[in-house]
């Protein structure tokens, strides 16, 4: 009879990818450092995000382009901008999910500290260390992970030399609510659309599978 339902198939697909991105954009709008993905491209935004005062010298908070780079207990490395930083019960700078700044310094954690822009770290009136910044050329050619990481298969990141470091504050998320409605208003509308084809499509099959009969 010369009908392919599956005609609507890469519709669906398109329409659910466009939802599932925008729910997990939205999901995270609390999430510190979070880098929200373009609902419709599939493109990852990496753009900075507005900062919010804590006061806690360890949280940190990168200006302009640029990852922390923190590694797992294995010693494998991951980016992030998340800049929420404590002491584990080893004195060590960790995340929240306690993977270690990788950095070559320690600090007396009951000691006060100073972080300078330049990542500069001062403890007792002395430099004892720097914390990088540490940037992608092909930043879509990232791999994202849970947890607000990302890594790189085909490029070694560059120490930059233009980002700057706040300490006492972090950044936030950068998803945009409106921008996420609009994908959502596409992505329910285009759902709907395709869902409503396959319906039309199956009665004029069964019409005629009846005329045949």
């Amino acid at each position: 009879m010369g009908v392919n339902l599956n005609v609507f198939l890469p519709g669906l697909q398109r329409s659910e990818q466009i939802l599932n991105r925008s729910g997990h954009n939205v999901a995270n709008i609390n999430t510190d450092g979070f880098k929200a993905t373009d609902s419709l491209s599939g493109k990852t935004n990496y753009s900075v995000s507005s900062f919010r005062f804590t006061g806690n010298n360890l949280d940190l908070a990168i200006e302009g382009d640029g990852f922390f780079r923190v590694r797992d207990s294995e010693g494998n490395a991951f980016y992030s901008r998340q800049g929420g930083f404590s002491f584990n019960a080893a004195g060590e700078i960790v995340d929240s999910n306690g993977h270690k700044l990788d950095v070559d310094f320690t600090l007396n954690p009951s000691q006060p500290f100073a972080i300078n822009k330049d990542g500069a770290v001062f403890q007792d009136g002395a430099q004892v260390g720097k914390i990088n910044v540490f940037n992608f050329n092909g930043k879509q050619e990232l791999q994202k992970h849970g947890g607000g990481y990302v890594t790189a298969l085909n490029e070694e990141p560059g120490i930059s030399t233009t980002a700057s470091i706040s300490a006492g504050f972090r950044e936030g998320s950068n998803t945009d609510i409106a921008e996420e409605q609009v994908a959502q208003i596409l992505g329910s509308t285009a759902y709907k659309a395709n869902i409503k084809g396959i319906k039309v499509m199956d009665e004029i099959i069964g019409e005629t599978l009846d005329l045949l009969g």
